[in-house]
């Protein structure tokens, strides 16, 4: 089992909310709150009434990811936009972190492995996926594809 995972300092986070009361755009950020607590009460909801399997099979479907990266880039990234662009920044921590551990998986990865099993936060996925997928060195295999 290797480590994977790197913590990059999500620097233009603190400038987001500044911005959008500058600018006029504290909607966004309310926005994204209702939003994202809706998606936590609906997580809690689906963690109380499944199975492990079940709750993996659920988080890991289509359309949760899509929710999931859609936080950011609904809301977050509107910040600033046309101005100083902070919402964007700040997004692009998010991808630059994910692209780290990107080149972290695939520099960790022996020539002679068959099989590579990673286990990641749900938010990451959409993008690791995206990054994996778009790699002619991996086949990319569904979770809920090999789920019981």
């Amino acid at each position: 089992m290797n480590s994977v995972d790197i913590f990059y300092g999500m620097k233009h986070d603190s400038l987001v909310s500044v911005t959008a009361k500058e600018k006029n755009q504290l909607y966004l950020l309310n926005e994204l709150g209702t939003t994202a607590k809706n998606f936590m009460l609906e997580m809690d909801r689906v963690t109380q009434q499944n199975s492990i399997t079940g709750i993996l099979k659920y988080i890991n479907t289509k359309e949760l990811l899509q929710k999931n990266l859609s936080l950011y880039l609904k809301y977050i990234v509107k910040v600033g936009a046309g101005d100083n662009y902070i919402g964007a920044e700040s997004v692009s921590d998010w991808y630059l972190r994910n692209l780290a551990v990107y080149a972290n998986i695939i520099t960790q990865i022996d020539p002679n492995d068959k099989y590579v099993i990673l286990i990641f936060g749900q938010g990451h996925i959409p993008i690791l996926k995206h990054l994996l997928q778009n790699n002619d060195d991996f086949e990319v295999v569904e979770v809920n594809s090999v789920l019981k």
